[in-house]
C-alpha cells in the first residue's frame, strides 16, 4: 500500500515537471510585445477569448498549441474560462483542470493510505476534485457580490459626469478613475476593448456578460435604450442607481431575516457528517458494519446521496430572488 503511495506520488511529480518545461514562457517578438502592452489595463486577468481581436487569441486556453486546439472546441472549457475570468483568477482552462485532477489524486491517495480501503479513496478523490470548483465558485461570487455592491455608487459617478458635460466614454473613464478595485478593473476592460475595435454597444454588452446580476443588467438596457431612442441618460441613470440601493436595502433585511434558518441548515446537515467522523476515531469497530458488509455499503451510499440532496434543497429554499 505504501509502495502504491510512492509511486502513484512519483508519477504525479514527473507529470508536473513535465507540464511546466512544456508551458514555459518563450520570449516573445515586437509584435507580441506590442500586444501585452496593449492588453496591460485589463488588470489582473485577461479578456475572454470571444471579445479579443483575432491577434490576442493565442494560448487563451493552454500554452501547449495541441491542448489549445483541443480544448477551445469544447463547451466545458469555454464555461472554464468565462468562470476564471469572472472570479479574476489568473489560470489557464488547461493549468485549472491539471489542478482539480491533482487534488483528486492527491485526496484519493490519502484516503487509500489513511483509511485503507477503495471505498474511502473514491469519495475522497470525489471531493479533491471539487474542492477547486468549490473554491472557483466561492470567489466568483464574492467578487460578483462587491462588484453588485459598487454598482450604485459607479452609476452615481457616471450620471455626474454626464451631467458635467461628458460625453459617454468619458463619463466611464472618469468613474474609473474614482472606484475603488474591482469596479475599476472592470470598467478599464470596457475601455479596453472599445479601443481595441469594439463599438461602444457591444463592450458595454460584454462588460454586462461578465458580471451577472439583474442591476448591471437594468443599467445596460438603460444606456442602450437612451442610445436608440434618446432621452436625459443623467436622469436615467439617477433613477437606476435609486432603484440598485433599494434593492441592496431589501436583500440585507432578507439576509438578516433568514440567518437563523441558514445556521439551522448547516448544523443539520454537518451534524451527521461530524458524527460519523467522531465515532471513526474513537470507536471504529461500532461502525464497521458500513464497509464491512454489502448493506452497509449501501446505507452509507444512500446516506451520502440524501446529505447531498438536503444541501442543495436547503440552499434552494433560503434563496430568495428580489
Amino acid at each position: 500500500m505504501v509502495a502504491a503511495g510512492v509511486a502513484g506520488s512519483a508519477f504525479l511529480t514527473v507529470f508536473l515537471l513535465i507540464f511546466a518545461v512544456l508551458t514555459r514562457r518563450t520570449a516573445g517578438g515586437a509584435t507580441q510585445a506590442r500586444l501585452s502592452a496593449l492588453s496591460a489595463g485589463y488588470g489582473s486577468y485577461e479578456a475572454p477569448v470571444w471579445l479579443q481581436p483575432d491577434l490576442l487569441r493565442a494560448n487563451r486556453m493552454s500554452r501547449i498549441p495541441v491542448l489549445e486546439m483541443l480544448l477551445e472546441r469544447r463547451e466545458f472549457a469555454k464555461r472554464a474560462e468565462l468562470e476564471l475570468e469572472r472570479a479574476a483568477v489568473p489560470l489557464r482552462v488547461a493549468e485549472y483542470v491539471l489542478l482539480r485532477i491533482a487534488s483528486a489524486f492527491v485526496l484519493f491517495m490519502f484516503g487509500n493510505l489513511l483509511f485503507g480501503g477503495i471505498i474511502f479513496a473514491i469519495p475522497a478523490a470525489a471531493v479533491g476534485y471539487l474542492l477547486p470548483r468549490i473554491w472557483l465558485s466561492r470567489k466568483r461570487s464574492a467578487r460578483i457580490s462587491a462588484l453588485n455592491s459598487q454598482l450604485p455608487d459607479t452609476v452615481q459617478l457616471i450620471s455626474s459626469s454626464l451631467k458635467g458635460g461628458f460625453a459617454l466614454l468619458q463619463a466611464f473613464e472618469a468613474a474609473a478613475d474614482r472606484v475603488p478595485q474591482p469596479m475599476s478593473s472592470e470598467i478599464n476592460h470596457m475601455i479596453k476593448d472599445i479601443g481595441l475595435g469594439s463599438n461602444i454597444e457591444e463592450a458595454i454588452q460584454a462588460w454586462c456578460d461578465r458580471i451577472p446580476g439583474p442591476d448591471l443588467e437594468i443599467l445596460v438596457n438603460a444606456i442602450l435604450v437612451q442610445r436608440t431612442v434618446g432621452g436625459n441618460l443623467g436622469e436615467i441613470l439617477d433613477n437606476v442607481g435609486q432603484t440598485m440601493r433599494e434593492r441592496i436595502k431589501l436583500q440585507g433585511e432578507i439576509r438578516a431575516l433568514t440567518a437563523q434558518q441558514r445556521l439551522s441548515g448547516f448544523v443539520i446537515g454537518a451534524l451527521p457528517i461530524a458524527l460519523f467522523v467522531g465515532l471513526f476515531f474513537l470507536n471504529r469497530d461500532y461502525i464497521s458494519v458500513f464497509w464491512e458488509e454489502p448493506i452497509g455499503n449501501a446505507l452509507l451510499a444512500v446516506a451520502l446521496v440524501m446529505e447531498v440532496i438536503s444541501f442543495f434543497v436547503i440552499k434552494k429554499i433560503l434563496s430568495i430572488d428580489i
